[in-house]
């Protein structure tokens, strides 16, 4: 969680230079399209180095420590300047702005303690469901919105998790003295059918919380109560042929 302004370029395999063809592998979720951090494409990479030492595009879309997610030729991020988290869509080939939406948002969650030189703004990846366009974003002090990315990025739903639930700051839960931290809301949120899954953390609602993706209304919550475990995101698996959802607590 390094404290920069994000700036994008083609990189990695997903957006990878000069872009001859982003039609390239997509990356709808945090650590990609099987949530494992592998791809399949080529890197460019060669015995003398890169092919081209020169990113294609480069942009500044503000504090954050998220990632971002591509997908159909666009990229998506979320980032912190000036009292606002701005979800932005870039074209992967040009960098040029499609869209973006802007809230207000404090630079660190309303509970935040501890290295708050390492990280600021944002640090959950932005979650997209394909299928139905709807992209889901977590700031971190708890703002979950959903995002109609086929019309513009308009917004669907929101809502504040801190708010709504009244989750208060994690408790001390090491050995050693003065090593409390709270860095806010960092899990990405984890799409599952008609559903998007987020880590709540809430001592009284649950730990996991599922919302219906189309409304905000609640699913269901999960019996296990602890506070949030501060990891990158959800695990969807499968245990005696019954779909699961791992968390770090």
């Amino acid at each position: 969680m390094t404290p920069r302004l994000f700036g994008l370029a083609c990189f990695l395999a997903t957006l990878a230079s000069p872009c001859p063809d982003v039609g390239a592998e997509e990356w709808p979720h945090w650590r990609g399209v099987n949530r494992d951090a592998v791809t399949g494409e080529v890197s460019g990479w060669k015995v003398d180095g890169w092919t081209d030492g020169k990113p294609a595009w480069q942009v500044r879309v503000g504090e954050g420590a998220s990632s971002p997610t591509v997908h159909d030729g666009v990229v998506y991020v979320i980032g912190w300047a000036d009292e606002l988290d701005t979800v932005t869509a870039l074209d992967a080939k040009t960098g040029e702005t499609i869209w973006s939406r802007s809230y207000p948002a404090p630079r660190y969650g309303r509970h935040a303690v501890g290295d708050q030189r390492m990280y600021r703004g944002a640090t959950a990846t932005p979650e997209l469901d394909p299928e139905s366009g709807r992209l889901f974003t977590l700031g971190c002090d708890g703002d979950l919105r959903a995002w109609d990315t086929r019309a513009g990025g308009q917004p669907l739903w929101n809502l504040n998790l801190y708010d709504r639930f009244q989750v208060p700051r994690r408790p001390q839960v090491t050995k050693r003295k003065n090593t409390l931290r709270d860095y806010g809301y960092t899990t990405s949120p984890l799409v599952w059918g008609d559903r998007v899954v987020v880590e709540v953390g809430s001592p009284e609602h649950g730990n996991l919380i599922a919302f219906d993706q189309a409304t905000g209304e609640i699913a269901w919550a999960s019996e296990n109560r602890d506070p949030g475990g501060h990891s990158g995101g959800l695990a969807p698996v499968e245990i005696d042929g019954v779909p699961c959802v791992a968390v770090a607590t």
